[in-house]
């Protein structure tokens, strides 16, 4: 009989966690109403790899328009992703409710001297003092008194009745806006509590297109940039779905390919959307002109899709968006008024230079250059992963010692010496005329001086510099000719 080699050799090989990756910078989200969910499709939207797939689904319309955009681009990007509109309007967000539904009886009511109230509210629960209500001359007096004895406890709720049926409103609106069941002597007279079965009902949250959005932003599908259904240029009724989901991009960092043909935009000082964008100080949108002849192209997504080729991981892979190619995207003919007067909106358009095609100037709705913000977001980014990582994967605590904070340090230097070998800081000054070198410092808190905090765990003295290697994007060269 043999013994078994692992009596000898023994081996044993632990699963690691997984660690976060950088969401890819790559993936654009184009949202359409073309696309409607099939029963059974897990989320509100699709993934493809190429525009041979696209086209298998959507062989005309939109959102192939988009995607042949997307994909003409040299080098190709790789993922397009489409997302479904279900509405297209704005549905206000509402206030959770409890409502009676048996009417209460004024002597039944006036009989309780000193009845409280115990009630949850937005997920609070507090009691409120005792109430009087003998000398009350009817039920709307009712609903003065208890509204007092909500504010004096700070319950954040609104009071009513109608023809006896009391209802408590939450002062909030939203999906966590909650008003439950009410207990105590006073919640019984007044027909709120359980067991004369009121009505509750929950807030929703505003629903509109950017809904649309965050409910595919909290599905697994990792996405960058977000283009949009020709059809909403402008303002569309009552409802400027562009703004909307430049808006929702602004606060989620993404950033929105915002485009247009209205020639007002190449008329200085008149009512255009790029005015609307650069108004609103939008930082993530990217106002893009639309010269083609019908009007149906989407040079947005195509600059995007140029941009979406950036490789973080690569040296010198970041790029601006100025002198980029559109490949079958229409030429702007512009006059050099028109161009100013575009330029005053902060709007980019694809143009012909001495027979040359090429975008023009890569600048967002605010002023900031694009790659700045595409950089800034991925630098914000890795930094964060790399830090959650370092506790993620360790097998053992972070220490609070010199050793630790090096520990979280050192996460935050790799991702600095990342964006130095991708391009995205360089040595440099600062505003203040002090040089970087290295194109960034980390700066870190003497630990003694954090002690205080040493309780709740949460290193907060760690913070760095990072210098900008900017770009150069013309050039004025004078010089003298000697005969």
């Amino acid at each position: 009989m043999s013994i078994p080699i692992s009596d000898l050799i023994n081996v044993s090989i632990a699963v690691s966690p997984n660690a976060v990756a950088t969401d890819g910078f790559g993936p654009l989200l184009f949202m359409s109403k073309e696309f409607v969910p099939t029963v059974g499709e897990k989320y509100p939207v699709r993934t493809y790899n190429s525009l041979k797939e696209v086209s298998a689904d959507f062989p005309t319309g939109e959102i192939n328009a988009a995607a042949t955009a997307w994909y003409s681009q040299k080098p190709t990007p790789k993922t397009f992703l489409v997302g479904a509109i279900t509405t297209e309007t704005i549905t206000p967000a509402t206030s959770g409710t409890l409502t009676g539904t048996v009417a209460a009886v004024l002597a039944t009511v006036k009989a309780e001297t000193a009845a409280t109230m115990t009630i949850t509210v937005d997920g609070v629960t507090k009691t409120t003092a005792p109430m009087n209500f003998s000398g009350i001359a009817d039920l709307a007096a009712a609903v003065t008194l208890v509204s007092a004895s909500f504010s004096a406890v700070g319950i954040s709720a609104s009071v009513s009745q109608n023809a006896g049926m009391f209802r408590i409103t939450s002062g909030s609106t939203g999906a966590k806006s909650t008003v439950d069941s009410a207990t105590g002597k006073a919640a019984e007279v007044l027909n709120l509590n359980s067991a004369k079965n009121p009505v509750i009902v929950n807030g929703q949250a505003e629903q509109s297109i950017a809904s649309d959005l965050a409910k595919i932003s909290n599905t697994p599908v990792k996405f960058f940039y977000v283009g949009l259904d020709r059809k909403y240029r402008g303002v569309t009724g009552a409802v400027d779905n562009q703004m909307l989901v430049a808006k929702w991009c602004e606060g989620s960092g993404k950033v929105f390919g915002w485009a247009d043909h209205d020639k007002k935009i190449l008329q200085t000082g008149t009512p255009n959307s790029f005015a609307r964008a650069k108004n609103q100080n939008l930082r993530n949108t990217l106002c893009v002109f639309d010269a083609s002849e019908n009007r149906n192209e989407y040079p947005e997504v195509a600059i995007l899709g140029r941009a979406a080729t950036v490789n973080f991981n690569v040296a010198n892979s970041v790029l601006i968006l100025a002198y980029k190619k559109g490949p079958g995207i229409s030429t702007a003919d512009l006059t050099s008024g028109q161009l100013a007067a575009m330029q005053s909106y902060n709007g980019n358009a694809f143009i012909s230079v001495d027979g040359n095609v090429m975008f023009y100037n890569g600048a967002m709705a605010d002023g900031t250059w694009f790659d700045t913000v595409q950089g800034v977001e991925w630098l914000t980014q890795k930094v964060r992963n790399n830090v959650f990582n370092l506790f993620y994967t360790s097998t053992t605590k972070i220490p609070w010692t010199d050793t630790g904070v090096a520990m979280v340090n050192q996460q935050v230097t790799l991702a600095l010496e990342l964006a130095r070998t991708n391009g995205l800081i360089a040595p440099g000054y600062d505003n203040e005329g002090v040089f970087y070198a290295d194109g960034y410092k980390v700066i870190s808190t003497p630990l003694e001086l954090l002690q205080s905090q040493k309780g709740k765990r949460i290193w907060e003295g760690t913070s760095f510099i990072a210098i900008g290697s900017g770009a150069l994007q013309g050039a004025v060269v004078s010089g003298t000719f000697v005969q």
